[in-house]
């Protein structure tokens, strides 16, 4: 299952195969020595236990509202080795609503735990912005079909553990939408999915995302993994003394950051500055460090002036660009990325490379794509290919005979009008003067109109006409953030 794999209707990215993710877990064990040198063998002891007892702590909180609401999910896979010397696997991402991807990580990552008898724990990232209940499904337009959007979440600029549910008055138009929407396309049972999630959706009404997200996940995945908001962890005492020493050579940290990015772009070949992200600013007075200072629920970057060489007081929270490398450093002895998250970490094992003189364990990747109308979507790309060949069916359209698409009456006709061209084009060939070729260039010229116009009356002529519809649906229907719940 977990290989990489390609069938009908999905696909898996595995990275390395999954067999291999215990050899990579006892390998990133060994080569954890240097890592502790950083901090001392005992600090990083005392991070991984803080870091279990907050996640028990959440999660027993995630059970007790799930309780109060009257949702009810299964145990969670790790709870028999719940210990500071347990072997620790995290992942982690935003809370939105889930497409097919991400539940295939949370899937891996379930099962690896299992496996290896670790620990597991998803990390939250609480501390983003953004919609977070956003949800993208197909819907008719007219006559073409389109994708949709809606959201389940009040909107606000504000970091995601501020975000709240709609109330129960707008969850439920905007379910009916869905269903409209799905159901006007021909999804009927994907429509059902969406009203039954959307209706344990409708419990957590005005109360958390972060709440409801993991909730509701639980409920319909039909199983539990431990779980622990970003910001909680840097609330931990350990997690200040990682951001203590952090922090202590702000100057050096900046520009260890600043050119790891700048080799990074250049290796790469990329050409946009922010991309894989912004250099940080540095002046004569201060520098600007890759964390975040959060006020009012909001996000403000976080700069320190030449003297200061710790953390001021306020809540101080990882950028994006380098939660992973706390995560993977100090916490956890495998990490689960989603092909985004591998994509970039490959910059942080640079920057800690630079920064510390030391490898950070190595990381393993999951994630999978499960199209919500494979069939739908498959005979529309036949059909797109064929849009885009009329040159070739209009020169040679007995070749498409076997498609399905000419009648039984266009077929003949094009056979009579082609052997026609043919016989015309040996005598082309054998004509020694332009007068000889002239008559017969132009009886060529128009057996070639009249086969155009068989072929643009028979269903190809519709393919060609539409082919800018049939291009603009083929992408609603290969869309892969459909959320998850939508897609068998």
């Amino acid at each position: 299952m977990m290989s990489t794999t390609e069938t009908y209707q999905e696909s898996w990215t595995c990275n390395p195969d999954f067999k291999h993710w215990p050899e990579v877990l006892k390998a990133n064990q060994k080569n954890r020595t240097e890592l502790f040198n950083i901090l001392g063998a005992p600090l990083c002891q005392q991070i991984r236990e803080e870091v279990i007892e907050a996640t028990e702590r959440y999660t027993a909180e995630l059970r007790s509202i799930a309780q109060e609401v009257g949702i009810s999910v299964a145990e969670h896979v790790s709870e028999r080795c719940s210990d500071g010397n347990s072997l620790l696997i995290m992942s982690g991402h935003q809370p939105v609503v889930y497409h097919h991807g991400l539940l295939a990580k949370a899937r891996a990552h379930q099962n690896v735990v299992q496996v290896t008898q670790a620990y597991g724990v998803h990390v939250v990232i609480d501390t983003d912005c953004g919609d977070s209940g956003e949800l993208v499904w197909p819907a008719r337009a007219n006559d073409a079909i389109e994708l949709a959007r809606g959201s389940i979440t009040e909107p606000t600029d504000k970091i995601f553990r501020q975000h709240t549910i709609v109330h129960s008055k707008e969850l439920l138009a905007c379910s009916e939408q869905i269903q409209r929407g799905l159901i006007n396309v021909g999804l009927q049972e994907e429509a059902d999915r969406a009203a039954r999630a959307l209706a344990l959706y409708e419990r957590f009404a005005g109360r958390s995302v972060l709440h409801a997200h993991t909730i509701v996940r639980w409920a319909l995945q039909g199983f539990v993994m431990p779980e622990v908001p970003l910001s909680s962890l840097f609330r931990l005492d350990g997690f200040r003394q990682v951001l203590k020493h952090f922090c202590a050579e702000p100057r050096r940290v900046v520009r260890c950051y600043n050119t790891t990015l700048d080799e990074y772009r250049e290796s790469h070949n990329i050409s946009n500055k922010a991309n894989p992200f912004p250099n940080l600013t540095v002046t004569a007075r201060e520098c600007e460090l890759p964390l975040w200072r959060i006020e009012d629920g909001k996000r403000k970057s976080y700069k320190v002036e030449e003297e200061q060489q710790q953390p001021s007081s306020g809540e101080i929270v990882s950028r994006g660009s380098i939660t992973t490398l706390f995560l993977r450093a100090f916490c956890c002895d495998l990490f689960v990325h989603g092909i985004g998250g591998a994509k970039y970490d490959r910059f942080v094992d640079e920057f800690a490379e630079n920064l510390w003189g030391v490898k950070l364990p190595r990381f393993v990747v999951a994630s999978a794509t499960r199209y919500i109308a494979p069939e739908r979507l498959n005979d529309l790309e036949r059909t797109s290919i064929y849009a885009s060949q009329q040159k070739e069916i209009t020169a040679r359209p007995q070749s498409f005979f076997q498609v399905g698409i000419f009648t039984s009456e266009e077929k003949e006709l094009i056979t009579e009008l082609d052997a026609q061209r043919g016989s015309i084009r040996q005598a082309l060939a054998e004509c020694s003067t332009a007068e000889q070729r002239s008559p017969l260039l132009h009886k060529l010229n128009t057996l070639n109109k009249d086969m155009s116009e068989i072929i643009g009356c028979s269903g190809f002529g519709d393919l060609f006409r539409n082919k800018t519809k049939l291009e603009r649906e083929l992408k609603v229907w290969q869309t892969r953030s459909f959320p998850f719940f939508m897609v068998r």
